[in-house]
């Protein structure tokens, strides 16, 4: 059985936008490295502060400028994924109607946590970037320092040189993850915001189900050749209750997993039925 790749969702047009601005901020914190450390700036200790300060600027100015279009986005992932549920369940056979002011009750709540979430990881990222530039700097700095003391180095420009040759083998603005991956800010804020913006299409469908008394859904099926997301493709989902099997197939309860199960996974749920308060819909 393969339901196909779901269409696109509006609100993935202003997440391409905002992806394309943390590509470019990639490309310009490079720009801004290499011209400081060509320049001979960074060079002694104060101009490598005055350095970091500058790139620090700009990072909280890409902050005040992402923010809020990344606040939009979550907003418009979960809502948008809520709709498009919602016209799902006006398909199915039998009836569901919505339980007065279910949704409304917990959507508030959902959307905050959904944003502090996005915020948070880009944030966390600007200022990992922003310590990473520093540790990199100084330990370039003390290496061409000690070259230049010891005569391998005899010029400033080739002490320059040599520096610039530390920070770009280092990826000056790379970080590592607790599980150990290095991550540069362009592609670890790529990943976060396609992985939380798929939480809130999620969580959107899931929210609004359960406004309906909705509590199987079956996981969406593109025929995915990734290893992570293969074994769960049009499984059968229990968001709420004790449901082991419905019409006579199993049904994996969401503490065994839920989309999205990995980072850019693309996967949704759609309604299915319900067995709550005795429904068999």
């Amino acid at each position: 059985m393969s339901t196909g790749r779901e269409p696109r969702f509006p609100y993935q047009a202003r997440l391409d936008d905002l992806l394309r601005l943390y590509d470019e901020a990639q490309r310009a914190l490079i720009a801004q490295v290499e011209a400081a450390v060509a320049a001979g700036r960074v060079n002694t200790a104060r101009g490598r502060r005055a350095q970091l300060a500058a790139l620090l600027r700009y990072l909280e100015d890409l902050g005040r400028r992402t923010d809020p279009v990344a606040r939009q986005v979550v907003q418009a992932a979960y809502a948008e994924s809520a709709a498009r549920t919602a016209q799902q369940i006006a398909g199915l056979a039998f009836a569901a109607p919505e339980l007065p002011g279910a949704f409304a009750s917990v959507s508030a709540p959902a959307l905050r946590a959904l944003e502090e979430s996005m915020l948070g990881r880009l944030e966390d990222a600007r200022q990992t970037v922003g310590r990473r530039i520093n540790d990199v700097f100084a330990r370039a700095q003390r290496a061409s320092a000690i070259q230049a003391l010891a005569g391998v180095n005899a010029s400033p420009q080739a002490a320059a040189r040599a520096l610039e040759r530390n920070l770009r083998a280092q990826r000056v603005t790379a970080f590592v993850d607790r599980a150990g991956r290095q991550w540069d800010l362009s592609a670890y804020s790529r990943m976060a915001m396609r992985t939380v913006t798929r939480e809130a299409v999620v969580q959107g469908s899931i929210d609004r189900m359960l406004s309906h008394s909705i509590n199987l859904a079956r996981v969406s099926d593109h025929n995915t050749k990734c290893p992570v997301c293969a074994p769960w493709e049009g499984r059968l989902i229990a968001l709420a209750g004790d449901v082991q099997e419905f019409q006579g197939e199993p049904v994996s309860d969401t503490g065994d997993g839920i989309p999205p199960i990995h980072p850019n996974c693309e996967h949704t749920l759609q309604p299915v039925a319900t067995t709550l308060q005795g429904g068999v819909g």
